[in-house]
């Protein structure tokens, strides 16, 4: 099973400003690819360090778009994959890099077309990824654990009305 149903809160993927390898990520890019983001029209997936090739590692739910201290950020909510939180636990894949396009298209709008996980992100002022359960919510009795207690049964070569073995009858089907 490599999917998931843990859903983040808001993260920080990219600010507006210069990134770390010199280029400019302009205010307007994700401001409007907040605004444009449908996941129901086209979803954005996780891709490890921008690699189409490898299977991706999740989805992102949801775009927002911020200004704090004068900068832009932009936020998402993301739905990561069993294997991405297997790497988030062993420290690796971190960060978050954008994937936006400029044209999204042809109908000249911004669009957030997919997000890279990373331990060298360009941008700064991004969130550190961190997977957890919130165990807040399961020790105020929003949720019902259920136990299961074993049960005995017995095994004996005699079973049904031929005499046939409890493996045979197990295995058959």
């Amino acid at each position: 099973m490599s999917s998931s149903h843990l859903t983040t809160t808001w993260v920080c993927v990219a600010t507006e400003g210069e990134t770390v390898d010199g280029r400019v990520i302009e205010p307007e890019w994700l401001k409007e690819s907040a605004v444009n983001y449908d996941p129901s029209y086209y979803t954005a997936l996780i891709w490890e360090d921008h690699k189409r090739s490898l299977a991706n590692l999740g989805e992102v739910l949801a775009a927002k778009s911020e200004t704090n201290n004068g900068l832009t950020k932009l936020y998402v909510k993301l739905r990561p994959t069993l294997k991405l939180i297997e790497y988030n636990k062993l420290g690796q894949k971190l960060f978050c890099s954008i994937e936006i396009e400029e044209d999204f298209q042809g109908k000249g709008i911004f669009y957030l077309s997919g997000i890279a996980v990373t331990d060298t992100p360009a941008s700064v002022g991004t969130d550190r990824l961190r997977f957890s359960t919130n165990k807040s919510y399961f020790s105020k009795g929003r949720s019902k654990v259920m136990w299961s207690r074993p049960i005995q049964i017995k095994l004996d070569n005699s079973f049904g009305d031929n005499n046939t073995s409890w493996f045979s009858a197990i295995s058959a089907g």
